[in-house]
């Protein structure tokens, strides 16, 4: 067996294995079905939705993190290369940089409310900006990073500009920009959820607040099961779009 498929089996494993005792503690009486239920409730509950009402949610957060990820983080990527490359433009840029770096996306909700309204312009901007951060922080740490011999043995071809940025410093930099395209998914949803609770009225964490409004503990478990599965294969897919490059650069 191949490690590719000993992964997917060992997690596969894992995954029932999880099921398994979450059914466990709940049909045992250990915890009250209540506040915790069992898989075969919520299978059963998830069976009564509305499949429209439940794509509408889907298609909404997915659109809202999709347009914030790619904003933020081809910004972030931008800035990231300009402030990686250019010692002056770091320079003047740091210290505003570094000052709004530490703000979380969450504490910008109540402002992106007011400026942007309850619809999909403060959520693409509350994503947006956590993705540009943590993009820019990561493709100026790969480019500080850089092997300097590579951009030297570049520029001996006769590279420059966007030909070395594009044969040389991309694949150099691709693992950062991988690592932040990840982080990036994780803040995205993060994000996604709390501006969606706090002001939508579509969207997963809308859908998350009604159940907990209606005391339907099924739907708010649902709805988090539903986050945890779009979130996995945006992450998925963000990683096969950024695959690792060979060691050998294509100059």
């Amino acid at each position: 067996m191949n490690p590719r498929m000993r992964s997917i089996v060992a997690g596969t494993i894992g995954v029932i294995a999880t099921i398994f005792v979450w059914w466990l503690l709940v049909a045992s009486g250990t915890v009250d079905d209540r506040i915790l239920p069992g898989p075969f409730q919520l299978v059963s509950r998830a069976m009564t939705l509305d499949g429209g009402e439940v794509a509408l949610h889907l298609g909404t957060s997915l659109q809202r993190v999709i347009a914030g990820g790619l904003v933020g983080g081809i910004l972030g990527l931008i800035f990231g290369i300009l402030i990686g490359w250019n010692d002056r433009l770091r320079a003047v840029l740091n210290l505003p940089l570094e000052l709004l770096r530490p703000i979380p996306p969450l504490a910008w909700i109540p402002l992106a409310i007011i400026w942007f309204g309850t619809g999909n312009g403060s959520k693409v901007f509350v994503i947006g900006l956590g993705c540009f951060f943590v993009m820019l922080t990561n493709t100026e740490k790969g480019i500080r990073e850089l092997n300097r011999a590579l951009i030297r043995q570049g520029r001996s071809y006769g590279l420059s500009g966007f030909s070395l940025i594009r044969h040389v410093v991309f694949p150099g930099i691709r693992p950062e920009i991988m690592v932040g395209a990840s982080i990036s998914t994780s803040l995205a949803f993060a994000s996604l959820v709390a501006a969606e609770i706090l002001g939508a009225d579509a969207g997963l964490g809308y859908l998350l607040m009604r159940g907990r409004m209606d005391g339907d503990f099924a739907i708010m478990f649902i709805a988090i099961g539903l986050i945890a599965g779009l979130a996995y294969v945006v992450d998925l897919l963000a990683r096969k779009l950024i695959v690792p490059h060979r060691d050998a650069y294509d100059l």
